[in-house]
């Protein structure tokens, strides 16, 4: 943290220290568009609340606030026949305008009916029940989260991590790799640094928090268009770049340090926008005298440009490289090995052709391809080469989606995703042997081969005395090509003001397994007032196995996808404009699980050759309250708790059950936030006159605008299973009785807290901000340890951990 407030003390003495002139107005401008048919909105109103200050949108649709002092603004937009929205705290910047793109949904209005009334929550495209919709502004103010939008998230009753030390989304009690990952209609199986194999989590997020525009989070019953995954999706909406000037940015953040810039293409018929971004762990840590650093970098880019009015071509693209190199001297005795060096990259990338065909009629078709790239190598000093792996994961994929308005009351929607798959597989492991070792008990000097004493009692067990199996060189070397084939059918229709229908038919086709489905969605809003609702959905939900499941063994290609059979329902109340308040009750049913069908045996040692079969099941019930007050008056807040049940049947044991690995029970969470602007304060405006405050103002609490923020979290204890050592063999094995996940980790809990410093100069922003994750240092455990030598460790999550950084525009 030295180099950090090193950096902050530079910057802001430097900038605060200058004679600045009194700060040149900025603007808001930007587009407003049918949520559905993306045609041009014109006659909009557009308006800042509390002020005389606004305007319409011209005949395409645009809007310019010009002549606005830099600050924070409540920005409103309406239009006969559609559902007005508020955009709350836009920050405008010295010289800059902000640009925003804003989508509208339409909605059908009888004045003798329902009125329509002032609403600051923006439901999701297509959803009547979990979900959420989120801008940038509520992404780089959370506490907690360091901008990351996937753990920003688990602000959410129904989302959980895991760990603190991976943004994985686990969503209702379900399991790690269950939720969808979209960015501009790019679907992406894991956007992030040193991300897991077969999940969509990581500790990095290779994604830029300033590129994003707002985000779409269905926690169930989510629409036909998302398939391919059992619990949820979240579906990312990007900014386009400047049209009328290039502009420059420099940023720091847990995601890295690094540049942006972004600008016009063709007088304004297009812009740019790209980021640099690379880690600074090894900075920091070098100096530490520690070896096993992290380094990464990531890249991404967005390019717009208009055809004519009416088409338009996109392109998106991301790319991450992670290495980590750990040396002899950096690993501890927990493990007999040396050299560890990881590699990886991930890349996705696709270009998109956006059709507006009539005022009814949109389309948008995108060409992309992702790939995932994972090499590490596990060697010691003696031994030379124990393990190998290098794995590449490749998808080609055309997608496209079609939006047909048939009238004000019923539109349809469909679409199709062809995916060309190219996975390969090399993984290698060095033969072993299990050795039997002889073990002295306390107060006994014979030596021992029996395998089952308390590891209390042994003083004693480094001599080996049998060879008891040798295991052979283990090696896959596998391709998988294979093609995914996708379609779906909405029908929405709202026979009545206060009724919203949304009825949807999903077909997945794998050709690897040949597994084919057709499911069903159905979601249901009922408006008993203008400000109370009753939501219902239900869905069966199809994924298919986990890509690596494939090359273990010939017999998993007969594996079939795993469904879950997901019903919700919920009330909505409005309490006020801006404070918001959801009941949900929710059901889900597992089945077709893929497991390993060494799950199916008493010993939990039996490697089954690495075969898998359909034998899982399980079921989730739960109930989930979230109430939320938007940042309109100073001070916003978050309440949400979750209480659920989550099982999976024993497979040993047919008939009975366990609680599952992420079955939390209960998850609380509180966030409070106070914003202020201090520039109308006479006492500040003295205070920024003294010599002394150019000087110190790295160090106090206070800039032209603060932001305070706060989030506490609980979590009930984590289930996990007892094991045993045996110190014959100096393994750690679950005995044939033993039920799965009958203990529970300490529950888990801890404090965040954020300070957002923004200074605003004659033509710079500078937003200075101090994220501290675990005030008050709570040991959370995450999990523990089994060594060889008999002993378990416990492995923390993260402790009181300050992370740092900084935003500045020129």
């Amino acid at each position: 943290m030295k180099q950090y407030f090193v950096i902050i003390t530079v910057l802001i003495t430097t900038i605060v220290g200058v004679e600045n002139p009194a700060p040149q107005p900025g603007g808001i401008r930007g587009v407003v568009i049918d949520s559905h048919t993306e045609q041009a909105l014109p006659g909009v109103n557009v308006y800042i609340l509390d002020s005389g200050i606004g305007t319409a949108t011209d005949v395409e649709g645009r809007f310019t606030l010009e002549k606005l002092a830099p600050g924070s603004y409540h920005v409103r937009f309406e239009m006969m026949g559609y559902e007005p929205q508020t955009k709350l705290n836009l920050p405008v910047s010295p010289d800059r305008y902000l640009e925003l793109t804003i989508r509208l949904q339409q909605t059908v209005l009888e004045m003798q009916d329902i009125v329509v009334t002032p609403d600051f929550f923006k439901k999701a495209k297509d959803a009547v029940i979990s979900d959420r919709s989120v801008d940038f502004t509520e992404i780089i103010s959370d506490p907690g989260s360091s901008m990351d939008v996937q753990r920003m998230m688990q602000t959410l009753p129904s989302v959980v991590s895991g760990t603190d030390q991976y943004n994985e989304v686990i969503v209702r009690g379900g399991a790690p790799g269950e939720n969808l990952f979209v960015m501009d209609h790019i679907e992406i199986p894991n956007p992030n640094h040193f991300g897991d194999q077969g999940s969509g989590g990581g500790p990095i997020s290779m994604i830029n928090p300033l590129f994003i525009s707002e985000v779409d989070f269905y926690a169930g019953s989510f629409p036909a268009r998302y398939g391919d995954k059992a619990s949820s999706a979240m579906d990312i909406q990007l900014r386009e770049g400047n049209r009328e000037k290039r502009e420059l940015g420099i940023d720091m953040a847990m995601h890295g340090i690094g540049a942006m810039v972004e600008g016009p293409i063709q007088n304004g018929q297009g812009s740019y926008l790209f980021s640099y971004h690379k880690s600074y762990l090894d900075l920091i840590i070098a100096s530490t005298g520690m070896t096993s650093i992290p380094k990464y970098y990531s890249l991404q880019g967005k390019v717009v440009y208009d055809l004519n009015q009416k088409h338009r071509l996109i392109w998106n693209g991301v790319y991450g490289n992670d290495k980590i190199y750990i040396e002899e001297d950096a690993y501890t005795d927990i493990s007999n090995i040396y050299l560890v060096d990881i590699k990886g990259y991930e890349y996705a990338s696709g270009i998109s052709w956006k059709g507006l065909w009539s005022q009814n009629l949109y389309s948008l078709l995108t060409l992309y391809k992702v790939e995932n790239f994972w090499w590490n190598k596990v060697s010691t000093g003696e031994k030379g080469l124990l393990a190998l792996k290098d794995d590449t994961e490749s998808n080609l994929a055309l997608k496209g989606d079609l939006v047909y308005r048939i009238s004000p009351r019923s539109e349809i929607t469909t679409g199709f995703s062809l995916k060309n798959l190219d996975y390969s597989y090399h993984n290698w492991s060095d033969a072993d042997t299990l050795f039997g070792y002889h073990y002295f008990l306390d107060g006994s000097p014979v030596p021992q081969e029996l395998t089952v004493w308390p590891y209390s009692g042994i003083v004693d067990s480094s001599i080996a005395v049998a060879e008891l199996e040798y295991y052979d060189v283990w090696e896959i070397d596998h391709r998988v090509e294979s093609r995914k084939l996708a379609a779906h059918f909405q029908y929405k229709w709202n026979p009545f003001a206060r009724i919203t229908l949304i009825g949807g038919l999903r077909y997945d086709y794998f050709d690897y397994t040949g597994f084919a489905s057709l499911t069903p969605r159905l979601g249901l809003s009922y408006h008993f007032t203008p400000v109370t609702r009753l939501n219902f959905g239900v869905g069966r939900h199809y994924q298919s196995p986990v890509n690596y499941y494939l090359a273990l063994n010939p017999l998993n290609s007969n594996l079939k996808n795993k469904y879950t059979d997901q019903v919700v329902l919920g009330f909505e109340h409005l309490f006020a404009r801006d404070i918001r308040a959801t009941i949900e009750f929710y059901s889900r049913q597992y089945n077709d699980i893929p497991i390993p069908v060494s799950m199916t045996t008493a010993d939990s040692l039996d490697r089954s050759d690495n075969e898998y079969i359909n034998a899982g099941k399980g079921h989730v019930e739960g109930i989930e309250l979230f109430f939320q007050k938007k940042l309109y008056d100073r001070f916003h807040w978050i309440l949400s708790y979750s209480y659920y049940v989550s099982k999976r049947e024993d497979p040993r044991y047919p008939g009975k059950e366990y609680v599952s690995s992420f079955d939390f029970r209960n998850v609380f969470t509180f966030v409070l936030g106070y914003k202020e602007d201090l520039r109308d304060r006479s006492w500040y405006r003295q205070i920024k006159e003294q010599s002394w405050y150019k000087w110190t103002a790295w160090l106090l609490p206070l800039a032209d605008e603060i932001e305070i923020s706060l989030r506490w979290r609980y979590l009930g204890g984590k289930p996990y299973t007892l094991q045993k050592y045996d110190p014959y063999t100096q393994r750690w094995y679950i005995s044939a009785g033993q039920p799965y996940n009958t203990e529970r980790f300490p529950d888990y809990h801890r404090l965040d807290l954020l300070l957002a410093r923004r200074f605003i100069f004659n033509k710079v922003n500078l937003v200075v901000f101090l994220d501290v994750q675990n005030v008050y240092n709570r040991d959370n455990i995450w999990d523990y340890s089994y060594t060889k030598d008999g002993k378990k460790e416990v492995i923390y999550q993260y402790k009181l951990m300050p992370v740092g950084g900084f935003t500045l525009e020129l």
